[in-house]
């Protein structure tokens, strides 16, 4: 479906920022490669909403045809798993959180709402997730609600719970949500004066900046910054009072807003400085090369790869996220492909083959034992866990880290 308006503002004034051409949803994990090469491409396009300068995609891809078959575990990295501890650790110090009712929206596998285990009960923990993991949470005991949040499941969450929220969290979600006007009305329902909402996402302008092209696919509706979000707060009543930055997340880098019923009409500095750094960066224009930017990237990590082929070398990559799915098939078709296999704990993805190209994906033992003399680190985002982890094991093979520019290390 085209996407002819913006999705917060309902503006029609879009304008282009990148084209990554067709491409298969990111995480439509096969099981063979022929049925990998034939799957369904759609639209990979970003597109700029003049107005309120949202960032979103201009093909949508319904959710039930993303996360019916999803193979995304949160809790098989171990970055991310430190990463939610911390912010548990942050939002009980900061508010003070204990024996509280916690809401989990895009709840995976659980990872999160485990993190919560010294502070408040089990049954005090709920989750709501419209894809197939979301029975790995419920399996651990957590009410969980497989389906979209919207406003006739805020009503059955309140009458199953039997109370409003102190905290509700999206990570790495808001930005998966198409009908967010929708979302928006069930937040009414489950928040009070008390609750605080953590949205964490990529951030835009990071992503434009450090040439995180890859974190663009299908299940990301929209690329969020501080100038948009505060327009749609405004609008349900809602204020965001602060802003948070982290080098980790589910995507790469991220902001995390914390927002809460309206309080006051004044800024708080944290957001007046973010404001002022977002409108310099429009002015700028670092919408207006950035198609350019990643073609020229593109450009010089085919020249470095096909050296290393023309030498006798073997390449492979080291992790399968869904960035990696839209970084290959940029730089690759099924014609041309140059990679030979990719490396993955995740034993949900081990044996099945990557959307688009057909590459197989291996344990580590056997990406170890297959003679991979470069290999691409395509879960970037953790590459000082994944950069350690390659200086223990002594790997013979050189470490490709992709972005935010080529790096290559050696043992």
């Amino acid at each position: 479906m085209k996407s002819s308006k913006c999705r917060f503002c309902r503006s029609e004034d879009l304008h282009d920022v990148i084209d990554l051409g067709k491409q298969p949803l990111a995480n439509a994990f096969s099981g063979s490669a022929n049925k990998s090469i034939n799957l369904k491409r759609y639209d990979l396009k970003v597109v700029r909403c003049k107005r309120c300068n949202l960032c979103q995609l201009s093909e949508i891809v319904h959710w039930s045809e993303i996360y019916n078959n999803y193979s995304y575990l949160s809790s098989s990295s171990k970055p991310l798993v430190d990463h939610y501890k911390k912010l548990v650790s942050s939002l009980d110090a900061s508010y003070s959180i204990k024996n509280s009712y916690i809401l989990d929206v895009g709840c995976n596998d659980g990872i999160l709402l485990d993190c919560y285990d010294e502070i408040t009960p089990k049954n005090k923990r709920v989750g709501v997730d419209p894809s197939s993991v979301a029975k790995l949470a419920k399996e651990k005991g957590y009410q969980v609600f497989n389906s979209p949040l919207n406003l006739a499941l805020s009503e059955q969450i309140i009458l199953s719970v039997g109370n409003k929220f102190k905290i509700i969290t999206f990570t790495n979600v808001f930005a998966h949500i198409d009908e967010i006007h929708e979302v928006m009305k069930s937040l009414s329902k489950l928040m009070n004066e008390d609750t605080i909402l953590i949205i964490e996402a990529p951030y835009l302008y990071e992503m434009l900046e450090n040439k995180y092209f890859d974190t663009i696919y299908h299940e990301h509706y929209s690329y969020l910054s501080l100038l948009p979000m505060l327009l749609l707060m405004e609008e349900y009543k809602l204020e965001i009072f602060h802003v948070e930055h982290s080098n980790i997340g589910a995507s790469g880098p991220n902001l995390a807003y914390h927002v809460r019923f309206k309080t006051k009409n004044e800024y708080t500095e944290i957001i007046k400085t973010t404001i002022a750094y977002e409108l310099e960066k429009i002015k700028s224009g670092i919408f207006d090369n950035y198609q350019k930017s990643i073609e020229e990237w593109k450009k010089s990590l085919i020249e470095l790869i096909d050296e290393e082929v023309k030498s006798g070398g073997v390449v492979g990559c080291v992790g399968s996220p869904a960035k990696g799915s839209t970084l290959l098939n940029f730089i690759f078709s099924p014609s041309n492909n140059k990679v030979e296999l990719i490396s993955e704990v995740n034993p949900i993805k081990i044996n099945s083959y990557l959307p688009g190209l057909g590459i197989k994906i291996v344990s580590e033992s056997e990406f170890d034992a297959r003679g991979i003399t470069l290999a691409i680190l395509l879960a970037w985002n953790y590459s000082d866990f994944f950069i350690e982890k390659y200086k223990q094991k002594q790997s013979s093979y050189k470490l490709l880290v992709p972005l935010p520019e080529l790096n290559v290390y050696k043992n």
